[in-house]
């Protein structure tokens, strides 16, 4: 089974730091995660749907930790010869960058913190329910 297209959505700065091995191990940061169909039935949906007209609407699935994106990727490209992080990056190291990196001080200020959003009017009024990053990987839908 190859990666997903919908990785794709994940923020690229967070997946090209860790294949460029710019961290030598992945912080305690979470993403959130919607995979590329669902944002192309969102987008349908709200073109086509009365109920959607004038509306925003946050497109979620669910939030995953970096750490889990880490081993999605290293697991797909690691054979191909990147050598992608998965270790943990301890607080302390993360601490003391954030002093000498803006980039550091952004990961410090959220590390640790399990961000929701509520989804809700996607499902009601799009109809849209999302997919998981695990049903994602499939290819089959």
């Amino acid at each position: 089974m190859g990666l997903s297209s919908s990785i794709a959505v994940l923020p690229l700065m967070r997946l090209l730091l860790l294949l460029k091995r710019d961290m030598f191990a992945v912080p305690d940061i979470n993403t959130p995660f919607i995979d590329v169909r669902d944002v192309r039935n969102a987008h349908v949906a709200a073109m086509t749907k009365p109920k959607a007209a004038g509306k925003r609407y946050i497109l979620w699935s669910e939030t995953v930790a970096l750490r889990d994106i880490a081993r999605i990727l290293a697991n797909e490209f690691n054979p191909q010869g990147y050598r992608v992080p998965v270790g943990r990056l301890p607080n302390f190291v993360l601490w003391f960058s954030k002093f000498f990196s803006a980039q550091a001080k952004v990961i410090y200020d959220y590390h640790g913190t399990w961000l929701t959003y509520d989804n809700s009017p996607l499902k009601s009024d799009l109809g849209i329910e999302p997919m998981g990053i695990k049903e994602s990987r499939s290819e089959e839908r």
